[in-house]
């Protein structure tokens, strides 16, 4: 049976989840959020990090502007 749940927003945390263990996002979760981004599915970021300090990763992973948790 197929899965028809549709999501519309996902949120990313980055210490510990989104990051590896040397803070380096992998291709992988690269490749997983444009292919989520394509399908118009909305990728953010939720982390204790001030905004400064996750605007690297923002634009790494080419995130549409938006919100920051």
């Amino acid at each position: 049976m197929a899965d028809s749940t549709s999501y519309t927003l996902v949120a990313l945390d980055l210490d510990g989840t989104a990051l590896s263990r040397d803070g380096t996002i992998s291709d992988r979760l690269k490749r997983a959020v444009k292919s989520a981004q394509d399908a118009g599915v909305r990728v953010i970021l939720a982390t204790g990090r001030m905004a400064e300090a996750a605007e690297r990763f923002w634009n790494e992973l080419r995130l549409n502007p938006g919100p920051l948790i």
